[in-house]
């Protein structure tokens, strides 16, 4: 349902300098523990991966499907203090390599589906490696445009079992 996504295009240097790199990335990823959100908002019933197409679409490639997304939090922290993101002040949240505050905005709405469970997971784990988010719902009119202003940290949309099925 909910595909996350970084803006690798950041009007900030310094923050984009940091979305940018692939370890940020991964650990993201790594420190997410879809198991935990399939059992608690999906019952079990769905299927934890990163998103891609679906395995119906001849171009689906398991190993895709399966890419840093592996819940595995030491991986993530070790990610980041390879970047140089470091707990500096004690607060128990990371710093950027430069040593300055970093709390990104999650901006997300509602669509399909209100994906503010999941968020709310999501942020928990993230501040479990030490990386402080604040989710931010606002209304799609505005998700849009600020999406199309590039004026957003990190956001979440709606992926369904149609997203590539033409291909």
């Amino acid at each position: 349902d909910a595909a996350i996504y970084i803006n690798h295009s950041h009007p900030d240097p310094k923050i984009r300098e940091i979305f940018s790199d692939i370890r940020f990335r991964r650990a993201l990823s790594l420190a997410i523990d879809r198991e935990e959100i399939n059992t608690k908002v999906y019952y079990g019933a769905a299927v934890p991966r990163q998103t891609t197409v679906p395995s119906t679409n001849r171009r689906f490639r398991e190993e895709f499907a399966r890419a840093y997304a592996d819940y595995d939090p030491e991986r993530a922290q070790n990610l980041l203090e390879e970047m140089g993101m470091v707990d500096e002040d004690g607060d128990g949240f990371r710093e950027t390599p430069s040593g300055e505050k970093f709390n990104p905005t999650f901006l997300y709405c509602k669509y399909d589906i209100d994906p503010t469970p999941i968020l709310e997971m999501v942020r928990k784990f993230w501040a479990d490696i030490g990386i402080n988010v604040d989710l931010k719902m606002v209304s799609r009119e505005l998700h849009d445009t600020r999406k199309r202003a590039n004026n957003f940290d990190i956001g979440c949309w709606a992926v369904d079992m149609s997203f590539g099925t033409r291909f």
